[in-house]
């Protein structure tokens, strides 16, 4: 009987110790898993930082360049934005500036009129009633020019391209021209002098 009892704590005792030494194992597994799922949390926040940090890093060179080329450039901009203010005040100025006008138009008479080639203008006269429109007004004006049809041809080109920053001309548009010819007795057309009266109308802020 003693024998069995013995037998039996004995059987007891190793049961328990294999249950012990699974539990250990299953323990020793757990904490592994842990430990390896707290590894990879732990490398994906600093590499996430590390990320952010660079990323960080090149924001504030961003910013930096940027600072630099506006303050490289702003002189730059300050200068075009004169220029485009300057030439907006020839193109469209705030007033009538009919006498500005006039000394346009006597610089283009210098530049076309040659000694073989004439351009003249002969008389300018303005209208005494401006007509306000819906946010800008017009100054009519007629001119008398003396010139030959190759200048004629460049002073009315000029008039229709007139309002372009390229070339900052006062905006004006044609409203009528009238042409006299002499007697050409066989002269080419292109080299006769002619008369011909034109009635513009030229643009201002109100």
């Amino acid at each position: 009987m003693d024998n069995v009892s013995y037998k039996i704590i004995e059987h007891r005792q190793s049961m328990q110790i294999r249950i012990y030494a699974a539990l250990c194992v299953v323990i020793l597994i757990g904490m592994g898993v842990y430990s390896y799922i707290k590894w990879q949390e732990y490398a994906f926040i600093r590499d996430g930082v590390e990320i952010n940090t660079q990323r960080i890093a090149e924001i504030k060179d961003e910013i930096s360049y940027e600072k630099n080329t506006y303050f490289v450039t702003k002189p730059d901009f300050d200068t075009l934005g004169k220029e485009i203010e300057n030439k907006v005040s020839v193109i469209f100025p705030k007033v009538d500036e009919y006498k500005e006008l006039t000394k346009q138009l006597d610089v283009y008479e210098k530049e076309l009129s040659s000694k073989n080639n004439p351009f003249e203008i002969k008389d300018i006269s303005y209208s005494a009633d401006n007509n306000k429109l819906d946010g800008y007004s017009v100054l009519p004006f007629t001119i008398n020019i003396s010139t030959t049809l190759d200048n004629f041809n460049k002073f009315f080109h000029l008039i229709e391209n007139s309002g372009s920053l390229d070339n900052p001309i006062r905006i004006m548009d044609i409203s009528s021209i009238r042409l006299t010819f002499g007697e050409f007795k066989g002269e080419e057309v292109k080299d006769k002098t002619m008369n011909f009266t034109m009635s513009i109308q030229a643009y201002y802020q109100k």
